[in-house]
């Protein structure tokens, strides 16, 4: 497997960098490691960088395995950095199947997600009230 998944103890969060493909192997292995980074403390933001496979495609089987397996992973927050827009649509699906969908957020800058992480009400996008003096 070339991808990395580790403890980023600078920012308190879980990277996983995928680069070049993802199969069925690598969903396998990528689940045991991020359980086991996961089980270490509740409540974990996690950063999956995608930006090192562009063209990233994952077949059914390993969206299958991702579904069924994923549903063990106990995290906060999961922001999903060079998404194309294809694997944002798939990635939106599964999460939905999870019932994660409002846990997930894309981005196409690093500072935005770990931003997003540190936003404790969740609010990355909520517009912004001004209110003019007197009011």
């Amino acid at each position: 497997m070339h991808h990395r998944i580790y403890r980023d103890d600078e920012n308190n969060i879980i990277r996983m960098e995928v680069v070049g493909k993802f199969d069925v192997a690598d969903a396998e292995e990528s689940v045991k490691l991020l359980d086991g980074l996961l089980s270490d403390c509740r409540g974990d933001h996690l950063l999956a960088d995608l930006s090192g496979s562009p063209n990233l495609t994952v077949d059914r089987e390993t969206r299958r395995l991702l579904q069924v397996q994923g549903k063990e992973l106990v995290f906060d927050k999961m922001a999903v950095l060079g998404a194309s827009p294809v694997t944002r649509m798939i990635a939106k699906v599964v999460m939905s199947v999870l019932g994660r969908a409002s846990t997930v957020s894309f981005f196409s800058a690093e500072k935005d997600a770990l931003a997003w992480f540190t936003d404790e009400a969740g609010t990355r996008n909520a517009p912004v009230l001004k209110v003019k003096k007197g009011e």
